[in-house]
């Protein structure tokens, strides 16, 4: 098994820009395979790629509710 990263996804459908902390497994530099987190339900939250799916990671600052941005690695594109 690979090494895990926190990864982070955005949650569609939500009004503002949301985004759910998961782990992605790393296959290559930048590429993950998401896992899900222990409370995933996509009956509750829409998240823009689902657990299983292969994407390309990017770093980016972003506001994750703490008044301040910093860097993290964001889920970009789906890898085919």
């Amino acid at each position: 098994m690979g090494v895990k990263e926190k990864i982070y996804i955005k949650l569609l459908d939500e009004g503002i820009d949301t985004w759910r902390p998961t782990f992605g497994e790393k296959i290559e530099k930048n590429i993950y395979k998401i896992l899900p987190t222990k409370d995933y339900n996509p009956n509750e939250e829409e998240w823009e790629f689902i657990p299983g799916t292969i994407v390309k990671c990017e770093c980016q600052k972003r506001d994750l509710g703490r008044g301040e941005r910093i860097d993290v690695l964001v889920a970009v594109k789906k890898v085919e």
